[in-house]
């Protein structure tokens, strides 16, 4: 089970220093709105980071802004890792795995790059009618959930198989084509997928939490407004998934030791 996200966290170039390693990072792009010196509007893209330990804790790596600079925003993501002391990540996970492979293979030339699986799963899903979503949710979770790679393609068959495949044939063709991208995620151990795919999640939760923060702000006076409200909206939702990761750890403590259950007798053994 991965617990709640920890406390750290930094918003500009510079910050504190980091774990030397890191299982998985996490990477997610927020679009805001900035208004330009003659009234216009122009969009720009700040990046954010979570880092995943492989016991499962979690902490924001960070945000940035795209540079003004030739320089790529993965090359400035990547090189502030570097600077403040990330010396390895296994993989690193993005909704464009190609726009960061080649710079992330330059930086870290041992990492392995991946798609989000929950950005994978959105799309096929926009593919379905919503009075079906549910059931082809749930057939490509269960796709996502076998043990091996040879048991996701066995379970994609079964699905291309029954009414909802030939429904939705170009759901089937997109996650055939996801498998391929995803074979060292079914490699690893089934406690370490279970770690990676519930990192998946929070992170999914964190980018829905900032989009909507910032469509309800609408457009921003500058570049650094707009920086300083996505990072604040991101502690925010960090403090809420550490309340809500208590919350679940005291749920899950009681339901273990009750008063006068045999659970109590032999903690109390023990």
């Amino acid at each position: 089970m991965i617990s709640s996200v920890s406390r750290s966290y930094q918003s500009e170039w510079g910050g504190p220093p980091l774990c030397s390693r890191y299982f998985t990072a996490f990477v997610f792009d927020v679009l805001v709105q900035v208004r330009e010196w003659a009234g216009t509007k122009q969009v720009q893209m700040v990046r954010c980071s979570l880092g995943l330990l492989e016991d499962g804790e979690c902490e924001i790596l960070g945000t940035w802004l795209a540079p003004t600079s030739s320089q790529t925003l993965s090359q400035t993501v990547l090189e502030d890792l570097k600077f403040r002391g990330v010396e390895k990540v296994r993989f690193f996970v993005f909704h464009d795995p190609a726009g960061l492979r080649a710079d992330a293979c330059v930086a870290y030339p041992e990492s392995t790059v991946l798609p989000l699986v929950s950005h994978l799963l959105c799309q096929s899903l926009a593919l379905v009618a919503p009075r079906h979503r549910g059931l082809v949710a749930k057939a490509l979770r269960d796709v996502g959930a076998a043990g091996s790679a040879e048991a996701a393609h066995d379970a994609l068959s079964e699905l291309a198989a029954g009414p909802l495949g030939a429904t939705y044939p170009a759901v089937v063709e997109s996650r055939a084509a996801c498998l391929e991208m995803l074979g060292p995620l079914y490699a690893l151990a089934p406690r370490q997928r279970r770690v990676l795919l519930r990192g998946d999640d929070i992170t999914q939760e964190l980018h829905q939490s900032l989009n909507r923060a910032v469509a309800r702000h609408g457009i921003f006076a500058d570049r650094e407004a707009a920086m300083s409200f996505v990072a604040q909206a991101l502690r925010r939702a960090e403090r809420r998934l550490d309340a809500r990761g208590m919350d679940r750890a005291a749920a899950a403590k009681a339901s273990v030791v009750r008063p006068g259950t045999r659970s109590e007798i032999q903690s109390l053994a023990f």
